[in-house]
């Protein structure tokens, strides 16, 4: 565990001609890993004074994929979704479905870029290692890199997705570096309930309809063990606006319901991720914990 923070800190100290100077409070990371500082502040729009919000210093993460390809990848999932919603008898179904079309094709998966969330990576970097035995879920796991990281990181991590597609995928990319098994974030098995030191979902809330969402949210929640931190990562948009998706991103009244199923919120920050197709979509990393 100490000698992959002491990596980590040793390939920060040197930085190569080709990557981004940051200030000592900023992560420094190669250009090449996905991640740039700007310094434009986020628009007024998504401040508040009603809750602590944390610039990450004007932070844009950008992802390398290709354009083309990413935009074949939605118009799948889009249309997956699409023809599971208006038969209106499965709202979940779409992911099974999604991966199995994919059958390996890694590029057909709109989210999956083959490496940890650099959200994930930053927030993680930030962290004390984990005591020994200390326990992480990552929620809807997919193809299985967030759920390695924390592993890597020092977690015994389980990985949890409802597509057996994507659990065997998973499981043949990374064999027993994480616990990976089907689950219905509907309908959790007991033993997942309240053990988990960490709980982190990435864009699993957003992708699904907004009249589930407070459901969604209260089984996240009910995994966390006494003292346990989640760490959710997902689009923002603003309050008083209308979520227009899918993905249907949150605002900060919605994150707010994780405080009224009795979570401390911890953090709450801002960033934009810069896609190569030159969108760039607002982001909120919030971090919450269970005091008792």
């Amino acid at each position: 565990m100490v000698a992959f923070f002491l990596v980590i800190l040793a390939t920060s100290l040197v930085i190569p001609a080709t990557s981004l100077v940051i200030p000592a409070t900023s992560l420094v990371i190669p250009a090449k890993a996905g991640i740039h500082i700007i310094n434009a502040l986020m628009d007024s729009r998504f401040r508040g004074n009603d809750m602590e919000v944390v610039k990450l210093s004007g932070k844009t993460m950008s992802h390398s994929d290709d354009g083309k390809t990413r935009n074949k990848a939605r118009e799948l999932a889009d249309r997956l979704q699409a023809e599971r919603l208006k038969r209106g008898d499965d709202f979940t179904g779409w992911f099974e479905d999604l991966y199995a079309t994919a059958a390996g094709d890694a590029s057909l998966i709109p989210w999956a870029s083959l490496r940890p969330h650099p959200a994930l990576v930053d927030w993680m970097r930030r962290q004390p290692p984990p005591a020994p035995g200390a326990r992480a879920i990552d929620i809807g796991c997919g193809l299985g890199d967030n759920a390695v990281f924390l592993t890597q990181c020092g977690y015994d991590t389980t990985a949890m997705d409802i597509s057996p597609s994507a659990i065997e995928w998973a499981k043949k990319r990374h064999g027993d570096l994480a616990d990976f098994r089907v689950a219905d974030l509907f309908d959790l098995p007991e033993d997942l309930l309240g053990v988990f030191d960490l709980v982190h979902e990435t864009y699993t809330i957003q992708s699904l309809p907004i009249a589930v969402r407070p459901k969604v949210m209260e089984a996240i929640a009910s995994l966390l063990a006494p003292g346990g931190r989640l760490l959710v990562i997902c689009r923002a948009r603003p309050d008083g606006t209308e979520a227009e998706g899918p993905p249907w991103p949150l605002c900060r009244v919605e994150l707010a319901e994780f405080d009224h199923l009795g979570l401390h919120r911890v953090n709450l920050e801002e960033f934009v991720e810069e896609r190569a197709d030159n969108r760039r979509i607002p982001h909120f990393r919030a971090e919450y914990q269970k005091l008792c």
